[in-house]
């Protein structure tokens, strides 16, 4: 309630207390009146006064209010701005953890590829080892029937020549 609606009273404490009657015949007795009137107008200042201080106060707590409101209208602001944050946050944390998922199975793919790279090639080198030792081991057993014979033929010229075995019978 603004406070000028109180400075529109339309009458006054002092226009109570000064107004001046008529006398008539037979009228009321002025002191009486003169009290009367002088206690109605401290009632009216009184009252006048009170309403100031009213007003004075609602004054205050609606801007107090209004501040009160602002305050809140802020707080709202910041939490759905919180909330719009955390949201894209949350977002973003998916999206990043989705690509870091994704990397990491190009790489576990990577790695598998160059594992099944590497056995192959060991495989095929495991493949060759074998067939170089098979052809090393069939040279040596060649050498080794070589070295054979001639020991064999070196043990036949040490020998003395054996005569020949009796005709067997029948």
């Amino acid at each position: 309630m603004p406070q000028d609606s109180f400075d529109k009273i339309l009458i006054t404490p002092l226009e109570v207390t000064q107004r001046e009657f008529r006398q008539r015949f037979r009228g009321l007795d002025p002191a009486e009146v003169k009290v009367h009137l002088e206690l109605v107008g401290e009632e009216v200042e009184r009252l006048t006064k009170e309403n100031r201080e009213l007003a004075a106060r609602v004054n205050a707590l609606e801007a107090q209010l209004a501040g009160y409101q602002e305050q809140e209208r802020t707080i709202k602001d910041a939490v759905i701005a919180a909330q719009r944050m955390g949201e894209t946050t949350k977002e973003s944390a998916k999206r990043e953890a989705d690509l870091i998922r994704e990397e990491a199975r190009l790489q576990a793919r990577k790695l598998l590829e160059r594992a099944n790279q590497e056995a192959t090639q060991s495989q095929i080198k495991l493949s060759e080892l074998k067939g170089q030792r098979q052809a090393f081991l069939a040279r040596l057993r060649l050498e080794l029937q070589s070295f054979l014979k001639q020991i064999d033929s070196l043990e036949d010229k040490d020998k003395p020549p054996q005569p020949p075995a009796p005709p067997s019978s029948p």
